[in-house]
């Protein structure tokens, strides 16, 4: 079990960069102001994390770890047959519940303000969604491919959640509203049911 100092001083971290995402963009964030904000010297910084793209790394797994787990337990409470419709929305669920959970930093991912955030999420985002499409029984398959297919997905949830953030979309309205776009894609010619 982690000190519960590291606890509280990695928090700490993390929620002043945070805090710093809102004001100006990554490439114009420096450690120094970081510490600054967090009221911590940079020795302390440099025992956690070798730079800042170190722990926008570590902030990425940690949440890519949180969906998983979050995707297994919604597979093993209300999909326990493996219904790959079930499944795929299992997985929307758990992408915007993350999103739900993260919003304030999640917010900051945009191409144009933060390319190195929005590139470096988008990656983890793609190989979390192929593992879990690749993973278990499948009977629907992305007639295009399972790597096109998850390009697809990422890109087009990670846009749609954007234009509904522009419009200030509640989060129950995002949720409704992305699994009634999976379900008619899932339901159309683009899945065939062999492979």
């Amino acid at each position: 079990m982690a000190d519960a100092r590291v606890v509280r001083t990695k928090k700490n971290i993390r929620s002043a960069f945070v805090e710093i995402l809102s004001e100006k963009p990554f490439d114009e964030l420096t450690v120094t102001e970081l510490c600054e904000k967090a009221g911590l010297s940079r020795i302390t910084f440099y025992t956690h994390y070798a730079d800042k793209y170190e722990l926008v790394e570590s902030l990425f797994q940690e949440m890519m770890h949180e969906s998983s787990e979050d995707f297994r337990a919604l597979q093993q409470s209300d999909n326990e047959q493996g219904d790959p419709l079930k499944s795929y929305c299992n997985m929307l669920d758990s992408i915007i519940n993350l999103y739900e959970n993260h919003t304030v930093f999640l917010r900051q991912m945009s191409q144009r303000r933060n390319p190195y955030l929005y590139h470096s999420f988008y990656n983890h985002l793609f190989r979390k969604v192929e593992l879990i499409l690749g993973n278990g029984k499948r009977s629907l398959y992305p007639r295009f491919g399972a790597k096109k297919f998850t390009a697809f997905i990422c890109n087009g949830l990670w846009a749609y959640i954007n234009a509904c953030n522009a419009e200030n979309c509640d989060i129950a309205q995002i949720r409704s509203e992305t699994k009634m776009l999976l379900t008619c894609l899932l339901q159309s010619e683009l899945f065939v049911s062999e492979k």
